[in-house]
């Protein structure tokens, strides 16, 4: 950090003090969004984060999976990765609604977005990757900039954010997964275990891409990985599809068929979510 970029430099000390004063990552998030929330409001901090990325040589860049941020840009890495700095620019209207392997605090700089809170009760083990139960929101707020909130681990936390209009812009200080695995759900009660191999992302880089260009080689691409695909593949394939064609109905029958055999295939006898919940 030099002197061009003064007050990510100062939040960044920060973020490492208080990282060494606290031993629970959990303490520190709580910290992090403090520090998040002292940001001045209307202060040029994304002006300061573009400053920052003219630079000829970039931090390790941390987020390189499909469809998060557009784009995510990495300021910091502390030592080992033990936690890093993002800034993420949303060009899109709305995320999946999902949960974190990993804790932090996230502060709107720019924009609007719609955050909504979800309750998720099931005692379904029968998969560790699938899990049935129900699904129920909590609350939507609108945060503007300035409003900054804590994200927490596992269940503690499912939300979802939808970044009103173009151009919504979001920091957010987190540390690295804690071990956890990370869902992402459907509003009919679904839970599906997120895979964020190099592989499962570059795939589903590839499928988006074919879907903007080539939609024919789009469809043989996935009768042809389909063995490989699992069930949050499934999901990301039946978003990018709707996202592709403008909405779920005006998917083609043919795709629905495939994907609806993948999913009979990975849901096998799983009964309706409000049954599995029980």
């Amino acid at each position: 950090m030099t002197g061009r970029h003064p007050e990510l430099a100062s939040l960044v000390r920060n973020l490492e003090r208080a990282w060494a004063h606290y031993s629970i990552p959990a303490e520190w998030a709580r910290a992090a969004s403090e520090l998040l929330s002292a940001i001045p409001t209307g202060s040029d901090f994304f002006d300061e984060c573009l400053r920052f990325a003219s630079q000829p040589e970039l931090p390790r860049q941390q987020n390189m999976q499909v469809g998060f941020g557009h784009p995510p840009l990495t300021l910091y890495n502390f030592k080992d990765d033990a936690f890093f700095v993002d800034v993420y620019l949303w060009c899109k209207p709305s995320m999946a609604i999902h949960d974190h392997n990993f804790v932090g605090a996230c502060l709107v700089l720019e924009g609007e977005t719609r955050h909504e809170i979800f309750d998720f009760s099931s005692r379904d083990t029968r998969s560790e990757a699938l899990r049935a139960g129900v699904l129920t929101s909590l609350g939507r707020q609108t945060l503007t900039p300035g409003d900054c909130f804590e994200i927490k681990q596992g269940d503690h936390m499912i939300h979802r954010n939808e970044h009103v209009g173009v151009g919504s812009v979001t920091l957010v200080a987190r540390s690295s997964a804690v071990g956890l695995p990370q869902f992402s759900y459907l509003e009919t009660g679904l839970a599906i275990r997120a895979n964020r191999s190099a592989s499962h992302t570059r795939r589903l880089q590839l499928l988006d891409g074919l879907l903007r260009t080539y939609p024919s080689r789009a469809e043989r691409y996935l009768a042809e990985t389909s063995d490989e695909v699992d069930p949050h593949d499934l999901f990301e394939l039946t978003r990018l599809y709707a996202i592709a064609a403008g909405g779920l109905g005006r998917v083609p029958l043919k795709t629905l068929a495939i994907l609806g055999n993948l999913a009979e295939e990975h849901l096998g006898q799983l009964s309706s979510p409000s049954a599995s919940a029980h």
